[in-house]
C-alpha cells in the first residue's frame, strides 16, 4: 500500500463510510423516480412472501436502506483486510 493511501478511508477520505454513504445516497436520488415506473413493470409478475406486489416502497427502499446499513464500518473492514493479507502496516 503506497504512503499516505489509509488517508482515504480517513474520515475525510474517499472510501471513509462517510463519503460512500453520501455518493450511495446521491445515486440514489437520481434513480428514485424511475424506480416507480421499473416497479409498475417488475411488480406486477413477482410477489413476495406475504403476498404482496413488490414496489418501490417496500422492497426497493429495503434493498436500499439494507446496502446503506451494510456500508457502515467498511472503511474499518478494510484496513483490517489490508493488514491480515499485509498490504498495510
Amino acid at each position: 500500500m503506497p504512503p499516505g493511501a489509509d488517508l482515504h478511508v480517513a474520515e475525510a477520505g474517499a472510501l471513509s463510510d462517510q463519503n460512500v454513504t453520501a455518493s450511495w445516497n446521491t445515486l440514489n436520488t437520481y434513480i428514485e423516480q424511475a424506480i416507480v415506473l421499473e416497479s409498475a413493470r417488475w411488480g406486477d409478475e413477482r410477489i413476495d412472501d406475504t403476498g404482496q406486489r413488490y414496489t418501490r416502497d417496500d422492497q426497493w427502499a429495503a434493498a436500499r436502506d439494507a446496502v446503506t446499513d451494510d456500508l457502515q464500518g467498511r472503511a474499518t473492514k478494510l484496513i483490517e483486510a489490508l493488514t491480515n493479507a499485509g498490504y498495510h502496516p
